[in-house]
């Protein structure tokens, strides 16, 4: 069944709830009623707006101002007027598509003087397309994400709290979901730290950051924010598998600098705690298919690699000894060949310099890994004088089908013979579906829909 973007209206009963929490807050409503906050929501699913307005009401109590931003040609100008008719004094930023929600917000922040406001909530219309994604040992089904999201930030529950901690706490510089603030796995942090360098950003190995970019923050946290030199360039798309974009990058820093630089603490608000708790049974029966779970091994991953073929994928394996020439990788057709065959080895055994140029530039202009003449032989230069570390393995598929390691098994496989056994990690990458219908009932309604499929189709 094809997924689509799904948003609800609860305008009732958020209404209800809205007025039941304003007169529960009565007092502190009473004592923040000068502070002054800003709203920056970067409006990429117009579909989202009649959900994402009945937080808004939340902030009915406060003076605010909301600036929206939205990629040009994406939202219509029926979406622009039901935000005029909902606050008149809007200001729209139509923006390019690029550097994800990060760029819009920068972007949005150049036109503000951040000393105007205390508070400042950065939101972002978080899709709910995907049926389903297990990350930072967690599961999220369609709604999860997007409803943790706004229900941290601006449920009327959570929403005078917030505030008061904002505006009241020194020590309080940052509040959100509670489960959302999270830490990254090893071969993202080296990848951030790369960035960092590459940028003079500091950062620390343990930074804490909002998954989904959706929080109240004081203004003061993002007056640095506001003032970095970036460039267009910094947000220009990149393959996976060249690493982290600078998009991915910043909005950790925002988050981690809020503790160090300005020395302020990130606030967890914990929200839908059943819904939380129902979620963990499954969840944690996909922990043990986690890609993560591979760090425990004494294997070291190229944090690239990791990024591009097995962040958050679900998987098993098992190490064991295979011939070189059982070994087999797949050609640019597609076509699963021996490994032996392959531009890198043919070019080491035999010297067919051509085959391997040509492989180099193809990779180059596919965005797959970069290889070089002069990289390959500083590889093999390595092995030769150092011998074979096992903690670089060579990674296959459960079919011997080579997944990473290629350069480092043409140096062995030159070295040692086309018989010789090699120690390899074998990843069997699991399919989503199947598992996820072994742990968690199907709903109803999507079984009836299989079902009238199952006799359409007879």
């Amino acid at each position: 069944m094809k997924t689509k973007q799904v948003y609800r209206s609860y305008h009732l009963f958020r209404k209800l709830e809205r007025n039941r929490e304003e007169k529960k807050n009565k007092n502190l409503i009473k004592k923040n009623k000068n502070v002054k906050i800003l709203v920056i929501l970067h409006l990429f699913y117009p579909k989202s707006w009649k959900e994402i307005k009945e937080y808004l009401e939340n902030l009915s109590c406060y003076e605010y101002d909301l600036t929206v931003t939205y990629t040009k040609s994406k939202i219509s100008q029926n979406v622009i007027n039901e935000i005029k008719n909902f606050k008149y004094n809007t200001k729209f930023i139509g923006c390019e598509n690029k550097g994800f929600d990060l760029r819009p917000f920068l972007i949005a922040l150049k036109n503000v003087d951040l000393s105007d406001y205390d508070i400042v909530f950065k939101l972002q219309s978080k899709s709910t397309k995907r049926s389903w994604i297990y990350i930072y040992d967690q599961l999220f089904m369609r709604r999860d994400w997007f409803l943790d999201l706004f229900e941290g930030v601006l449920s009327a529950k959570v929403v005078h709290r917030n505030i008061d901690l904002l505006y009241n706490d020194k020590e309080v510089g940052l509040v959100a979901a509670d489960n959302l603030i999270v830490n990254d796995p090893l071969h993202k942090i080296e990848l951030v730290q790369r960035i960092a360098k590459k940028t003079n950003l500091k950062i620390s190995s343990n930074y804490k950051f909002v998954a989904g970019t959706c929080f109240a923050i004081k203004s003061e946290c993002l007056s640095n924010i506001q003032s970095y030199p970036w460039i267009d360039n910094d947000f220009k798309t990149i393959p996976a598998s060249r690493g982290m974009s600078f998009a991915h990058f910043f909005e950790r820093y925002i988050c981690a600098q809020v503790e160090s630089k300005w020395g302020k603490k990130l606030v967890g608000v914990k929200i839908r705690n059943l819904r939380h708790k129902f979620l963990a049974i499954p969840g944690n029966v996909l922990y043990h298919f986690s890609s993560n779970r591979l760090f425990n091994e004494n294997v070291d991953f190229d944090p690239e690699f990791f990024y591009w073929l097995l962040d958050n994928r679900l998987l098993t394996w098992k190490y064991k000894n295979v011939a070189f020439k059982d070994i087999k990788y797949i050609n640019d057709e597609g076509t699963i060949l021996p490994f032996l065959q392959n531009a890198p080895y043919q070019y080491l055994k035999y010297g067919d310099l051509e085959a391997y140029q040509k492989y180099c530039e193809y990779h180059k202009e596919h965005g797959l890994p970069l290889m070089s003449t002069d990289r390959f032989q500083h590889l093999k230069e390595s092995i030769d004088k150092n011998g074979y570390n096992e903690r670089h393995l060579i990674i296959l598929d459960n079919k011997n089908i080579l997944i990473d390691g290629q350069h480092r098994a043409c140096c062995l496989c030159e070295k040692m013979g086309e018989n010789a056994l090699v120690k390899v990690l074998v990843i069997n990458i699991l399919e989503k579906k199947k598992i996820i219908k072994s742990i968690i009932p199907e709903p109803l309604e999507q079984k009836m829909h299989r079902i009238k499929q199952n006799i359409k189709n007879k």
